[in-house]
């Protein structure tokens, strides 16, 4: 039976171009994949066994996205990309940090293949703040370069492209700069801010990337409201990663990314569930107990519940 409630995870590649300091896949050095949303996590070294699995999972959903780390830099994605569109997926989704989109040539031919969305990973408004995070320089001008081609090839071909951000301390008082940034690009649907996952580099780096959560989240919400006006067009904005009760009278923007403006809408999405993000004695008082994906295991380990006051 097909579902279309769940996503075909397809990991072609183990490296990538940037070493973020928050990468869940990477710790030291080393790779440390982890098998989140997504009910399946391939790794295979053969071609034909990949060919081979994108039409058996062809068979339980029409949803797939191609990760990485980086899968840009597996040659063989834009052929697996149009193995998937033969398959019969038709939501067909890339996340990437975009740095070989930063060459039209190969980004054209990408979206020729059957691409349907495409997630941008960019981290500031300049190359010092996007870099010192990436740890690798030059690839703000990269990211952004691949930017400026997907906002000109939206307009002849058919496709949706997103920008998301990671929000850590680093970044946080950019934010609104951020947005400036990206809403430069027309024809983006979507600005997503994700915040720090303990695993991987996230956890190694915990205490310099995610301090306080509540800082977090005012950041976010500041910087929402000096940017007021967000786009003369639809766009959606949110956050993911952070409990609901840090956004009093703003509960509406927690977990949202695709269809929403930014407005008076009340309506909460939930996240998706982790069996890592847990909730406390007194979060069975809050209104949003059944909404709320919880915080993280780690960061309540180090830094307790204090800071988080249901809502009532």
């Amino acid at each position: 039976m097909i579902r279309n409630d769940r996503t075909f995870q397809c990991i072609i590649n183990d490296r990538c171009n940037n070493n973020c300091l928050f990468c869940i896949d990477r710790n030291d050095g080393k790779s440390a994949q982890k098998n989140k949303d997504c009910f399946s996590h391939n790794r295979t070294k053969s071609h034909l066994q990949l060919v081979r699995l994108l039409h058996k999972a062809a068979l339980k959903t029409k949803n797939i996205i191609f990760t990485g780390p980086e899968p840009t830099l597996n040659n063989a994605l834009i052929e697996y990309v149009k193995t998937a569109k033969a398959a019969g997926f038709t939501n067909i989704r890339l996340i990437t940090n975009a740095r070989r989109l930063s060459y039209m040539a190969y980004a054209k031919a990408l979206i020729s293949s059957g691409l349907t969305e495409i997630i941008v990973s960019l981290h500031g408004s300049n190359r010092k703040i996007h870099d010192a995070l990436t740890r690798t320089k030059g690839s703000f001008e990269q990211t952004t370069k691949a930017c400026s081609n997907l906002n000109s090839l939206r307009q002849r071909h058919q496709f949706v492209w997103r920008i998301n951000i990671t929000l850590n301390a680093i970044n946080a008082g950019d934010l609104l700069e951020f947005y400036r940034l990206a809403l430069r690009f027309k024809t983006i649907a979507s600005i997503g801010v994700n915040t720090v996952i303990p695993s991987g580099n996230g956890l190694v780096f915990l205490d310099r990337l995610s301090p306080n959560y509540t800082y977090l989240a005012e950041s976010f919400k500041n910087a929402l409201a000096g940017l007021k006006s967000p786009s003369p067009q639809r766009i959606g904005l949110g956050i993911v990663g952070l409990p609901v009760c840090l956004f009093k009278k703003v509960e509406h923007i927690v977990g949202i990314f695709e269809t929403a403006l930014i407005n008076k809408n009340k309506t909460v999405r939930i996240e998706e569930r982790d069996p890592e993000r847990i909730k406390g004695k007194l979060c069975a008082k809050c209104k949003y107990v059944s909404t709320c994906a919880g915080v993280w295991k780690p960061y309540i380990k180090r830094y307790g519940w204090k800071e988080f006051i249901p809502v009532l």
